[in-house]
């Protein structure tokens, strides 16, 4: 599990998936499961734009909005946790991917960045 400023953070999995019917990607779809819980004094924002996936080069992939589920989003309060999604259209590649989150409501220049090897 990754800290965050005063939560914690974890991938819990990341797997393609195939797309929606009617919305198709230029690449393959690659759906992230997070887990965040929140050990702050006070209700704190996690929201999918929070979150950037880059390829091998360094190169920012697309969010994938094809499904009817929507992304991780929303305000967890003191000592709750929240799980979600987020979905991405990426190209295909051998290497992992690197995802990086830089919480948009916090102050400090936090960001924590994962490698995502997708199974």
């Amino acid at each position: 599990m990754k800290v965050i400023y005063t939560g914690n953070l974890s991938i819990e999995g990341a797997e393609f998936t195939e797309p929606a019917e009617y919305s198709e990607p230029e690449g393959r779809i690659l759906t992230i499961d997070v887990s965040v819980v929140n050990n702050s004094d006070e209700s704190q924002m996690v929201d999918s734009t929070d979150f950037n996936i880059y390829d091998a080069n360094g190169s920012l992939q697309d969010s994938y909005f094809g499904y009817s589920e929507m992304a991780i989003s929303g305000s967890i309060n003191q000592g709750r946790n929240n799980s979600g999604k987020l979905f991405y259209d990426v190209v295909e590649q051998d290497e992992p991917y690197e995802l990086t989150y830089n919480p948009f409501f916090v102050w400090d220049n936090v960001e924590i960045t994962f490698e995502i090897d997708p199974q």
